[in-house]
């Protein structure tokens, strides 16, 4: 069996198939063209600064070019160098004298080229003859290490254009001033030659490390430099001489590339620029965790936005589900509950409603009620007739047998010459005649009904004499209560009839009582009671009786325990209260109503 679904159910899955589909694609829309956006403004943004760190390391590069250039260049240095290896070639400077002269011509002529601003702090002057001669922090000649020697000859010897150094220490310059301690410098070698391309030696131009990188840490700090080689020369808080990182080696010039760091792992955008000035390479990189964490959170927001909305598309169809669900329940309640108690009791204006539909529905169904309850009252009206008969004819009946017993009773009196028994046996019968062919009203009082069931009480105790023992008691708060009349009489016949099977002394009670607006009259035998057959039979037909909402049947079929079923239904309606069972010394039929409550 297909499962039906509700209203709510319906609705709540309408807005989440339209909510979801629609955050998610927007979401993803946003999350997609936002990244784009902010990779192309990072991938910008690196240009930029690859281009401005590359222009202030070319800037400071091509200081130290120039020096070494213009010192390269100057006629009157070319001349004294040549003084000074024609010195050493003569052995002339074996004294010290012409050496130190020497020397501090070649000083004199580099200070002047270097010029009153100093835009490097040292040039040196190698004769690859195991001298070194400086101008600047160090301005004099000092003996050189075979080892460097040797490798500025093959330097020499072996090209032709300049070569800048690793960032290193420089130990003379140290000792030679306070003010540059532990400082780091990177050089810059130029083969020097003469007019006749002779090679003279080779001119080095320093410049402090810190100077050349200084503007780096302004612009970015996620920027390596590195040599042709791969060689890490900044950061040069590092160790010198590393390897640069392996994720920049594929990187292509000028174009932005992800690369993956090679400790952690995480992506980074990289752009590589060359300068124009040196072998060096720029790489600048950006981490894209922290470049999309933006959008990482917007991703977050739009999921708990998400959420949020879901819990208003509940709330939502909930309420809007309530605005549906709510008339309808009213009006399928309305129309379950529509009986032969309820008919008149419909309303006359609709419950109001946010949906006119609703309202024209419950509309219709109260001109259906109305038209219904005409109907009924129609039908009522000619049936009340009917009933009114019905009553009227319980009312005229009296067991034959009960007459036949009073009429034998007074014949039995009448031979024993007891006129005064039989003048007042015929006096209580006359009153039980003249109270059940009474037309006055279908309805008495309980104390009219209990002094009637007390003359029956008194006319049957002629005929049993001392075997037959009655005990009545009924609070006065119920005695002036209407009820059916002769509604009482039948449960005391029934009870002297049956309780009389077994040997006297018999003894019938009626005890009224008075509880939440609700009067009771039990009669009560000390007969063999019922069996439970007729018992479970008793019940069973006379719940139905009770709690039918149609009208009971009103064929005249004596005034036994079932017709007074009848007639407390047709009097109280649902209201009514029936009850038969059986006690320790015999039985007992309960009846009972709502004061104040008539059919």
């Amino acid at each position: 069996m297909r499962k039906r679904r509700t209203v709510r159910s319906t609705l709540f899955s309408s807005y989440v198939l339209l909510l979801l589909p629609s955050v998610l694609f927007l979401t993803l829309f946003a999350f997609a063209y936002t990244s784009d956006a902010l990779r192309n403004m990072a991938v910008d943004s690196l240009k930029d600064v690859s281009s401005a760190v590359l222009e202030s390391l070319n800037v400071e590069l091509q200081k130290m070019s120039n020096v070494s250039t213009s010192v390269t260049f100057s006629g009157l240095l070319r001349d004294r160098v040549r003084d000074h290896l024609k010195m050493i070639s003569t052995g002339r400077g074996r004294d010290g004298t012409a050496e130190y002269r020497s020397a501090s011509r070649i000083v004199e002529v580099m200070q002047t080229v270097i010029g009153p601003f100093k835009p490097v702090p040292q040039v040196n002057y190698f004769d690859l003859h195991g001298t070194m001669i400086g101008a600047g922090v160090y301005s004099q000649a000092a003996p050189v290490a075979a080892s460097v020697e040797e490798a500025l000859r093959e330097f020499a010897i072996g090209s032709d254009s300049k070569r800048f150094s690793l960032p290193a220490d420089d130990p003379l310059l140290s000792r030679t001033s306070s003010l540059y301690p532990d400082k780091r410098y990177i050089s810059l070698y130029r083969p020097y030659y003469d007019e006749f391309r002779n090679l003279l030696g080779v001119i080095e131009v320093k410049q402090f490390t810190d100077v050349i990188f200084g503007r780096i840490p302004d612009l970015s700090r996620n920027t390596y430099v590195v040599n042709r080689e791969g060689i890490q020369l900044y950061p040069f808080e590092l160790p010198t001489g590393h390897e640069a990182p392996t994720q920049f080696a594929a990187l292509v010039e000028g174009r932005a590339e992800t690369t993956r760091d090679a400790e952690s792992g995480a992506r980074q955008i990289a752009i590589l620029r060359t300068s124009r000035v040196s072998d060096w390479q720029v790489v600048v990189f950006q981490n894209e965790r922290s470049l999309f964490r933006p959008v990482y959170r917007f991703a977050i927001l739009m999921v708990v936005l998400t959420g949020v909305l879901l819990v208003a598309a509940i709330f939502a169809a909930s309420r809007f589900a309530r605005t549906l669900t709510t008339p309808l329940q009213r009006l399928h309640d309305d129309i379950l509950q529509l009986d032969w108690d309820q008919v008149n009791l419909a309303p006359n204006v609709p419950q109001p409603s946010e949906v006119n539909e609703l309202e024209l529905i419950q509309r219709a169904f109260l001109v259906m009620q109305r038209k219904l309850r005409d109907s009924m009252n129609e039908v009522v009206e000619a049936r009340s007739h009917e009933i009114q008969a019905t009553i009227l004819a319980y009312q005229s009946q009296v067991d034959p047998h009960f007459i036949y017993n009073m009429l034998a009773t007074i014949d039995a009196l009448a031979d024993d010459g007891r006129t005064e028994e039989i003048s007042l046996t015929i006096e209580r019968l006359s009153s039980l005649l003249r109270y059940i062919s009474s037309a006055r009203s279908p309805e008495v009082t309980i104390r009219e009904e209990i002094e009637y069931a007390r003359l029956y009480l008194e006319c049957t105790k002629i005929r049993f004499r001392e075997n037959l023992a009655y005990n009545i008691a009924v609070p006065a708060e119920i005695e002036e209560i209407r009820i059916p009349k002769l509604i009482l009489q039948p449960l005391v016949e029934n009870a002297i009839k049956y309780g009389t099977r077994v040997h006297p002394p018999w003894d019938v009670s009626i005890i009224g009582s008075y509880e939440n607006d609700r009067w009771k009259l039990r009669v009560s035998d000390t007969g063999p009671g019922f069996t439970e057959e007729a018992l479970a039979d008793f019940r069973g037909e006379i719940s139905t009786r009770l709690a039918s909402p149609q009208q009971p049947d009103l064929s005249i079929r004596g005034l036994g325990l079932r017709s007074i079923a009848s007639r407390l239904r047709l009097y109280y309606g649902p209201d009514a209260h029936y009850q038969i069972g059986n006690t320790e010394s015999g039985a007992f039929v309960e009846i009972g109503g709502r004061c104040g409550r008539n059919g």
